[in-house]
């Protein structure tokens, strides 16, 4: 899958990896308890990688924008990515220290002092659908403290004032529909 794409350049495939991890997660009878060991750092990867694509990538005409997330693909594909971490969580949380080692790397991760709108933005996301009652009042420290952070912009296809308000009025719907307060956004 998604090891072979390791330069991250190949938006359109990894859209259709995940295409296809969500037409096989629908089926009840297959069991990912083997696979789970590639699955997990491939959505990881997803969600906290830097795509590597100029933003006049030819690759931006194959993508499909008429999603109803046609924001930004990126932006869908990491939503989509913390849609696929939370189901494999909540399906394999009776690993030990599976849900524990998947917070730690997207905490981390947050903690950096140099990352993407789309990135914070996925990062929290994950961590409120895991557990918002035990990852909240993390997610409302980092938002607090997130203007110390550096955002870049690395979105190929926003530019920084296009992430910017994508990243606030995503991260308010995020905050309204779990009904957690936070005022600066």
């Amino acid at each position: 899958g998604i090891q072979t794409n390791i330069h991250l350049h190949d938006l359109s495939f990894i859209l259709r990896f995940l295409s296809i991890l969500k037409m096989l997660t629908s089926n009840k009878f297959i069991s990912f308890d083997k696979y789970l060991h590639s699955i997990m750092p491939t959505l990881l990867t997803c969600l906290l990688c830097i795509f590597d694509l100029a933003k006049n990538d030819p690759i931006l005409s194959t993508i499909d924008h008429n999603s109803s997330n046609n924001y930004s693909a990126v932006w869908t594909l990491r939503e989509q990515t913390s849609d696929f971490i939370s189901y494999f969580e909540d399906k394999y949380s009776n690993i030990s220290y599976f849900t524990e080692r998947i917070c730690s790397i997207i905490k981390r991760n947050l903690n950096n002092t140099t990352t993407t709108f789309s990135i914070v933005y996925a990062c929290i996301r994950t961590l409120i659908l895991i557990n918002i009652q035990i990852h909240g009042s993390f997610v409302i420290d980092i938002l607090q403290n997130y203007k110390q952070t550096k955002l870049i912009e690395v979105d190929f296809d926003l530019d920084y004032n296009e992430q910017k308000t994508l990243f606030n009025q995503k991260i308010n719907e995020l905050l309204g529909k779990y009904k957690l307060i936070f005022e600066e956004i």
